[in-house]
């Protein structure tokens, strides 16, 4: 009897590498997880980085916003005739200043956009800044201390893969980060595998494929730190996750069983 209670008890423990190695697989390790680790052991906290200017193309949607001062201003681009009374328009002289001007503009293929006295003016190749200090310019020549707004609007990334809410993602500010696209989409997902993170970037030299580690600090001098209109961000999911969400039951439910075994075994 003392014999029989000995041999179930070994081979009750033969059991726990098999466990134990089940139990492990399902851990991620923390290296894995943890982001801009200083994997080079450089000690570096400085590093250069240089925001894209981007510049405009065919396609792109322009903001323009004119704030005038007074009532001739309104007229003016507005396509109204001036007169001292105010009357035939609806300038409002109580405002000191006011939007004059406003509207939103899809550069054609030639790469102009219509614009008032100017008729047409060629954005293409400039930045915001540069067409912005164009407009300004040109509208001084006929309003005195109108200001002028430029905004290019519909800057947009694409974030897929293993991100709580994939899709397209509008940005508001001129320059967007590789982190600050990824928040905007909810986040990392519980499988997201931070070591493998793509950038697909349009170029006119054709579409490129850039594989960075968010794990890494070096991130920071990556190229696609700041991100371009129309890249698409994907997240790659972890190698385990498949594993996991099909095997999670039958394994979640085997270590029990064996576990309990064990310990009956072990105790009887």
């Amino acid at each position: 009897m003392p014999e029989k209670r000995a041999f179930r008890r070994s081979r009750s423990l033969s059991y726990l590498p098999i466990i134990l190695l089940l139990i492990i697989s399902s851990c991620i390790p923390q290296k894995r997880l943890l982001l801009l680790q200083d994997k080079e052991e450089n000690d570096t906290n400085k590093f250069v980085m240089t925001a894209p200017i981007h510049k405009f193309k065919s396609g792109d949607e322009i903001y323009v916003r004119v704030i005038g001062l007074d009532a001739k201003t309104y007229a003016l681009f507005n396509g109204m005739p001036y007169s001292e009374s105010g009357i035939g328009y609806s300038y409002n002289p109580q405002n000191q200043l006011q939007s004059v001007f406003s509207s939103t503009y899809t550069v054609n293929d030639s790469g102009y956009i219509p614009f008032p006295l100017i008729k047409h003016f060629k954005v293409a190749h400039l930045n915001a800044d540069d067409a912005q200090r164009f407009l300004q310019d040109s509208v001084a020549k006929y309003a005195n201390f109108a200001v002028v707004i430029l905004k290019y609007v519909n800057f947009t990334v694409s974030v897929i893969g293993e991100v709580k809410t994939p899709g397209l993602v509008r940005i508001d500010n001129e320059n967007v980060t590789l982190f600050q696209a990824i928040s905007l989409a909810g986040d990392f997902g519980d499988y997201a595998n931070k070591n493998t993170v793509k950038v697909v970037r349009k170029t006119d030299s054709g579409t490129r494929l850039i594989q960075v580690d968010l794990t890494d600090r070096s991130i920071f001098g990556s190229e696609v730190y700041y991100l371009m209109p129309d890249d698409v961000v994907y997240v790659a999911p972890l190698g385990a996750k498949s594993f996991s969400l099909r095997y999670f039951q039958l394994g979640t439910f085997l270590s029990i069983t064996g576990s309990t075994l064990v310990i009956y075994s072990l105790f009887r």
